[in-house]
């Protein structure tokens, strides 16, 4: 059978992602590749603060709301019956023909090469250059210690910068990120 790839609509508390052995998957297409669907769900690493200003990866959807569900022979019954995907008008009319519609062909590969690329580019970015170094003095522009100076203690990383700031009297360490400094002179 030749390759005919539909969209078909998610509910909206479906579209979450969860943690998988082979990757990451919504819990509506895990169900329908148990029901014999070939589908692609492409998704992209973002980075988030939790509660405690700890960065972690979560995965998002590229399309949210939307999956891609290859044309199979058992036909579309159990697509629409499907936990987490919409009931009714489960999937996309091309509105000229009054069919289903259908994604040109390749375009599925060329979703996934973007989706590789964006995964590539967020995992792996180029090295940032920091207009500063251990010593230098400058002045938070951000956050709650904004428009005072302090003294560069180490550069960590990008993303924790410790500082050496003249607070009551005494030096105190605080971290802050590149994106909340700027260089003196």
């Amino acid at each position: 059978m030749v390759e005919r790839w539909h969209i078909a609509m998610m509910e909206p508390y479906a579209t979450g992602l969860s943690e998988r052995d082979d990757g990451w998957d919504a819990n509506a297409c895990r169900i329908l590749r148990r029901r014999g669907y070939e589908v692609y769900y492409p998704a992209f690493p973002k980075k988030t603060h939790t509660t405690h200003r700890v960065m972690r990866m979560i995965m998002r959807p590229m399309f949210p709301g939307y999956l891609f569900v290859n044309e199979s022979a058992i036909g579309w019954d159990w697509l629409r019956t499907t936990p987490g995907i919409r009931t009714y008008g489960s999937l996309l009319i091309d509105s000229a023909t009054a069919r289903l519609a259908v994604l040109p062909p390749g375009e599925i590969d060329r979703i996934a090469e973007a989706e590789r690329r964006l995964i590539h580019q967020i995992l792996n970015p180029p090295p940032r250059e920091l207009p500063y170094e251990v010593g230098d003095t400058v002045r938070v522009t951000g956050g709650a210690f904004a428009g005072f100076y302090a003294n560069i203690e180490t550069l960590d990383d990008e993303e924790r910068i410790a500082l050496l700031m003249d607070i009551f009297g005494a030096p105190r360490r605080v971290f802050a990120s590149h994106e909340h400094l700027a260089a003196i002179g």
